[in-house]
């Protein structure tokens, strides 16, 4: 950007130059106040061009975040989503039958119990048997147990997290106090699980807002956790 601000000021100097040297090559004679009338609109049109050309290239720059949004909205839907009215009606004209989800019971979980039995990840599809990142990897966490898990980088500690909110592809189960999280849907599981990733980020809006995003809890309940911590 400080590049082309450089280029532009440039231009518009090379610009008011040309408009003050030509009234040396013009023969005929004219009034000063004409010429200085001359110089300055076109100084105030060089002005005028910078903030044009300025204000395009932050518009260009806005659009890439539309674009972005609109790469999102062809992105192909997660497996597990809870299908709306549209998509049943959709699946029972096409006579395809969805996929049936479990409603977890009320205050799951209540322990926090987890269990991984014979768990595999990968990140992308595909029958590539090495591009499994888990394999196999089956173990118990206690209520109430605090677990460490210790490995260089790019040994998979992050990976258990990714499958417990399943954002990868996943093979083998994870029990979550006896629920299996591959029978409830997307929404259903990550909205009971917490995470304190290793970078923590704010939203814009309020603290409120990014302590309670779904307006599910009163202010005293929110006072209370932050009293806490």
């Amino acid at each position: 950007m400080g590049a082309f601000g450089f280029s532009l000021d440039f231009l518009c100097l090379l610009f008011v130059t040309a408009v003050t040297f030509s009234f040396f090559v013009i023969e005929n004679d004219i009034l000063g106040d004409k010429v200085g009338l001359a110089i300055t609109q076109a100084i105030s049109l060089t002005f005028l061009m910078q903030y044009g050309v300025r204000q395009s290239a932050e518009v260009a720059n806005q659009l890439m975040a539309v674009e972005r949004l609109m790469e999102y909205t062809q992105l192909p839907a997660e497996k597990g989503i809870k299908p709306d009215d549209i998509d049943i009606r959709q699946a029972r004209k096409a006579n395809i039958k969805l996929p049936s989800y479990r409603t977890p019971p009320r205050g799951w979980p209540d322990c926090g119990r987890v269990e991984f039995r014979a768990l595999s990840l990968r990140y992308g599809p595909g029958d590539d048997p090495d591009g499994w990142v888990l394999r196999d990897l089956s173990f118990v966490v206690q209520p109430r147990e605090k677990v460490g898990i210790v490995g260089r980088t790019g040994a998979g500690k992050s990976s258990l997290i990714q499958a417990m909110f399943r954002l990868a592809h996943l093979k083998g189960d994870i029990i979550i106090d006896e629920v299996n999280a591959g029978d409830v849907t997307l929404e259903d599981l990550r909205k009971h699980l917490s995470i304190i990733p290793q970078d923590p980020m704010l939203f814009n809006g309020t603290l409120r807002r990014n302590l309670d995003p779904f307006e599910e809890f009163s202010d005293d309940a929110l006072w209370t956790v932050l009293s806490e911590v």
